[in-house]
């Protein structure tokens, strides 16, 4: 027996070059490529991380610019108020001023104090006449270019008719031509025709400027007030904002950022002035709010890209410390590699004290790794359980043996030597695991491979095939000698194995196929194992392949292969043989005999297709289709007034089967034959075989009604037991029993032994193969139940077999034919 060696260094260094391609595409990156993506994703993050500072700083400024804002407003809608409540109290105490009587009648010279108390610098206090003229102001010179100023102005109207202070918030001020608060009273001199008013005016387009002084603003700030009413920005602070002047904005927003009217973005904020239909807004640029933000993350960019690049140069030291070594470590290493043998792939344990340690582990898994291949190269050709050589070693110990240009041992010009392989099959090794279990099966196959190896010669190659199969490749060995070399194979096996309670004697099967001329491996191994089948199925120790063997093989491979066709393309008929009652001659029922009409090779029988079924498991399909063909046929002749009783062959698979009686009972409901119309016949040896697992399946069958029969009774082993133990109701009698009846007196006496034997058990008999009338009259004379044989009829197709019943009908009997 030959060893096994480890792989050779060319594929040890294809083999590493694939693993480091392999791994350079699956991500094996070099360190600099992780420095470099660790890099990447430190300036990602810090990235990041002052981007959502940037906006957390943004957004707590806007806040507590916004808070800021809403203060503002507040106070200038309150400053806008008292300014108001302020020009109130001045307007009242003019009015009141008994000198105000006086003006109207001399009004040259008169100046008015300028207004008092009030934050809004524009404003103008004057006493006005009924009839419009300005007959005393705050403003100098301003009494002589005045008359008949505010004749006809909506406020003096109002004000001449009424005794209260009026307000007006949306008044036209003649003087300045813009908006203003009118604050006014009217009076009546004792001695005056009529009345007058005093006035004050308050500017509201400077209004906004003042109230921007008292807040203390920049010039970014911005201060404007609204006409609630119409959204009309009438006063604005600073020279950018006296363009909104005019413009209209959303009155329904208080608060917010917004860069309506003029595009430059601004936070704002608001509030209503009390009595007014006014309210003042308080803006600033949103630039100018979210600058110190700016500003501390352009102070951290700044810092983070230092500390990035001072990150980025560590790094690089970094790389050139640890990744140059280690390129060095694996230059050495693939070096090494291609320079041979797997020996040259160690690394020497030089340098520094880290790469010394490297090299030392390095090493240490190229010894494991050496290891693993081995093991996996001998598990890879060797049979695990018995140590053999497996059938892959085999098929290339066989390939040199059969190459003549090789160092094999093919046919040698002028020697005649040759290889043979011989196929050893144990026996009824399934009935040794089913009795010892796996292990001591096991135990089995490892001594008898020990046993089989101690008789092989030197250079002979012995081979677990699989199972409990093994497989010899004898070199220079021819057909006497392979016959010499099986002989002592079955007899290093025929000692009794020590295993279990009892020693078990091994039996086995050898098939011999030599080397012929044209001989091809997997051939010689094919023909081997048709071989050892042909000696197990003839029940011989070995035979020698030829080519009857494999035309025989190829024969059954295209049988069932045909045969399952046939079940799909209605190629089986079933034919029917009457069963006759002997006493009278009448047809009291028929079996059912599957046929196929194959459409190439005609009627094929029923001996050459039938084993192929049962060894394919195609038995059932075939069994089931007769079933249901006879069921329904026998149905229709009892519809004919023929209620025959109809037998179909049971085979020892249908048995087993859990599905056979729920199959039964479903083909009687669907064809609408009674129960007792049905006989299912079953051979003497599969009673014998499968008795024990098919008993369940006989009992409820019977219990259906269904007829049971024991077919070919006397052929194979003792029934007798059965008879009473399992629910038959009839047996039949074998013809090779009737053939001989009327010439052999043994026969004579076995037939009425089993006649007698049944009528005491309450059994049915049927004599089977009655070809003759001697035969018949002495079945008759013994008192036989019913035959069948061609006597009587051959089996005939359906439509035959129904003209035969109707041809009885009118007839006493049947009439014996010689068919």
């Amino acid at each position: 027996m030959g060893g096994t060696g480890v792989p050779g260094t060319g594929s040890s260094r294809q083999q590493d070059r694939g693993v480091r391609g392999g791994a350079r595409a699956s991500g094996a990156w070099p360190v600099s490529t992780y420095v470099a993506v660790a890099l990447a994703l430190l300036l990602l993050f810090t990235a990041l991380g002052l981007g959502i500072a940037y906006q957390d700083n943004a957004q707590r400024a806007r806040e507590n610019a916004t808070a800021e804002l809403s203060n503002d407003a507040e106070v200038a809608a309150w400053t806008i108020t008292q300014s108001v409540v302020s020009a109130r109290a001045q307007v009242e105490a003019v009015a009141a001023n008994p000198g105000a009587a006086t003006v109207l009648d001399d009004p040259a010279g008169c100046l008015l104090p300028p207004p008092g108390a009030s934050i809004l610098s524009e404003a103008r206090l004057s006493v006005v006449s009924r009839t419009g003229d300005v007959v005393c102001t705050s403003q100098p010179g301003g009494a002589t270019d005045a008359a008949g100023l505010h004749a006809g102005s909506a406020w003096l109207g109002q004000t001449l008719g009424t005794a209260t202070t009026q307000v007006l918030w949306g008044a036209q001020d003649p003087v300045t031509g813009g908006p203003a608060i009118v604050v006014a009273r009217a009076f009546a001199p004792d001695d005056a025709d009529g009345r007058a008013a005093a006035v004050l005016f308050l500017d509201v387009r400077a209004a906004a400027e003042d109230l921007a002084s008292v807040l203390g603003l920049g010039p970014d700030a911005a201060v404007g007030i609204v006409d609630r009413a119409t959204g009309q920005v009438v006063s604005a602070s600073g020279p950018a904002a006296q363009a909104l002047v005019g413009a209209v904005v959303d009155p329904s927003r208080t608060t917010g950022e917004t860069s309506e009217p003029d595009g430059v973005g601004r936070l704002f904020a608001s509030a209503d002035v009390e009595t007014a239909g006014w309210r003042v807004y308080r803006g600033v640029e949103t630039a100018t709010v979210v600058a110190d933000a700016r500003q501390t993350l352009s102070t951290f960019v700044l810092l983070g890209s230092l500390a990035l690049l001072a990150i980025v140069v560590l790094g690089w030291l970094a790389q050139r410390r640890v990744a140059r070594p280690l390129r060095a470590l694996t230059g050495a290493v693939t070096g090494a590699r291609t320079a041979g043998s797997a020996a040259d792939a160690r690394v020497d344990v030089t340098g520094p004290a880290e790469l010394r340690q490297l090299a030392r582990e390095f090493n240490a898994l190229l010894d494991i790794r050496a290891g693993h291949e081995a093991r996996l190269a001998h598990q890879a050709t060797h049979d695990r359980l018995t140590g053999l050589p497996n059938k892959d070693l085999l098929r290339e110990r066989l390939a040199r043996a059969l190459d003549p240009a090789g160092d094999g041992v093919g046919t040698r010009a002028g020697t005649g030597s040759r290889v043979s392989v011989l196929c050893v099959g144990i026996n009824r090794f399934q009935t040794i695991s089913d009795s010892l279990g796996h292990d001591g099966a096991d135990r089995v196959l490892v001594e008898a491979s020990a046993r089989l190896s101690s008789v092989l010669r030197p250079g002979d190659l012995l081979v677990r095939e699989g199972g409990h199969d093994f497989m010899v490749l004898g070199r220079d060995l021819t057909v006497d000698g392979a016959v010499v070399l099986a002989q002592r194979l079955l007899a290093a096996l025929a000692e009794p194995v020590g295993v279990g309670s009892a020693g078990i004697v091994l039996t086995a099967a050898i098939g011999i196929a030599p080397q012929d001329h044209d001989s091809a491996p997997e051939r010689l191994l094919r023909e081997a194992d048709t071989a050892m089948g042909r000696a197990r199925e003839l029940g011989i120790d070995w035979a020698v392949f030829d080519a009857s063997m494999q035309r025989r093989a190829t024969r059954y491979l295209e049988t069932e292969q045909a045969l399952r066709r046939a079940l799909t393309c209605d190629e089986l008929v079933v034919h029917y043989q009457p069963l006759v009652d002997v006493a009278s001659g009448r047809i009291t029922g028929a079996e059912a005999l599957v046929r196929w009409m194959h459409p190439t090779r005609g009627l094929v029988a029923p001996l050459e297709f039938v084993p192929v079924a049962e060894e394919t498991g195609l038995i059932a399909a075939v069994g089931e289709a007769v079933l249901r063909g006879a069921c329904a046929q026998a149905a229709q002749w009892r519809t004919d007034g023929h209620p025959l009783r109809i037998s179909v062959n049971v085979s020892g698979a249908q048995l087993q089967d859990g599905t056979f009686v729920p199959l039964v009972a479903d083909v009687l409901r669907a064809t609408g034959l009674p129960a007792d119309r049905l006989c299912l016949e079953v051979t003497e040896s599969t009673l014998v075989r499968w008795a024990t697992n098919g008993r369940e399946s006989l009992d409820r069958l019977r219990a259906t009604g269904v007829l049971l029969s024991i077919d070919d009774f006397g052929t194979g082993y003792s029934s007798l037991s059965y008879l009473q133990d399992l629910p038959m109701t009839e047996l039949k009698i074998d013809r090779s029993f009737i053939a001989r009846l009327a010439r052999d007196a043994r026969d004579l006496h076995l037939v009425e032994a089993v006649l007698g034997m049944a009528r005491a058990l309450g059994l049915t008999v049927v004599a089977e193969g009655v070809e003759n009338a001697d035969q018949h009259a002495i079945l008759r004379g013994l008192g036989c139940d019913r035959a069948q044989g061609f006597l009587f009829a051959a089996p005939q197709t359906a439509a035959a077999f129904g003209r035969l019943l109707r041809d009885s009908d009118s007839r006493p009997d049947l009439e014996p034919t010689r068919a």
